[in-house]
């Protein structure tokens, strides 16, 4: 059986995200292409809310949150390369899930899904995500008991 646990982001996972490379359609998640999401993403005052998540010591993803109140989130997950197509995307999903219990007192998390990701929205509505279509996108909607 797998063993799957989180931890928060440390340098050199963050080394070995900017490096994932994709395939079309998900190649536009490729860092490298550009730099000032590369920058970003390796600026260590940017990690405060970004977590990676592993199976069996490998790094399977990483969650980042995006805090816009005391009592709401959004919430971006990416899976490794080595995972896609694996089902892998559930193990990132509850691990956010066990991250808001025990490290925020949300009472709401929102997920934007990659118009090209249908997987993407299988998994958040079998997660039990409410969907809502923005002017920006597909997003998915969370709530949780805060008392």
């Amino acid at each position: 059986m797998s063993r799957y646990y989180w931890d928060w982001l440390k340098n050199d996972q963050a080394l070995e995200i900017a490096e994932w490379t994709y395939d079309s359609p998900l190649d536009r998640l490729d860092l490298q292409e550009n730099d000032e999401a590369l920058d970003h993403f390796l600026n260590p005052f940017n990690w405060r809310n970004r977590f990676a998540v592993f199976k069996d010591d490998v790094l399977l993803g990483y969650i980042d949150f995006q805090l816009e109140s005391e009592a709401s989130a959004f919430v971006y997950m990416q899976c490794s390369p080595d995972f896609i197509g694996q089902g892998e995307g559930k193990a990132l999903a509850e691990a956010a899930q066990e991250i808001v219990e025990k490290h925020y007192a949300l009472g709401e998390l929102q997920a934007k899904v990659l118009s090209i990701s249908p997987a993407g929205e299988r998994l958040c509505e079998e997660m039990g995500g409410k969907r809502m279509q923005k002017d920006q996108g597909i997003f998915y909607s969370w709530t949780f008991n805060r008392f």
